[in-house]
C-alpha cells in the first residue's frame, strides 16, 4: 500500500560539497523557481536531486533556515545582503 504522507525528506540539494536533505514541498511553497524545477520534466524532478552551481553552502543553510515553517530566524546585517540575492533569484516573497 502506498504511503501518501511522510515526515522524511524527499529531496537532496547539493551545494558545493555538501548534500542537504530537505522537504521538496517547503521549497515549492516558497519559490516558483524551485516549484518549476520539481514539477516539470526537468532532470531535477526525475532524480530527486538539485545541484546549485556557484552557490555558497553556508548561504544556502541560512536561506533554508529562513524559509522553514515556524522558523525563529532573524535577519542581521551579516545575512540580509545575500538573502536578498537568494530571495530575488528564487522569487521568494514575504
Amino acid at each position: 500500500q502506498h504511503q501518501w504522507f511522510s515526515a522524511e525528506t524527499d529531496l537532496q540539494v547539493v551545494v558545493e560539497d555538501e548534500v542537504f536533505h530537505v522537504h521538496s514541498l517547503v521549497l515549492m511553497l516558497v519559490s516558483p523557481v524551485f516549484k518549476n524545477m520539481l514539477c516539470s520534466n526537468l532532470v531535477e524532478s526525475q532524480e530527486g536531486k538539485i545541484t546549485l552551481q556557484e552557490k555558497d553552502k553556508e548561504e544556502f543553510r541560512v536561506f533554508l533556515t529562513a524559509i522553514l515553517p515556524a522558523s525563529t530566524f532573524e535577519l542581521t546585517a551579516a545575512n540580509v545582503k545575500f538573502l536578498v540575492r537568494w530571495t530575488d533569484e528564487y522569487q521568494v516573497e514575504g
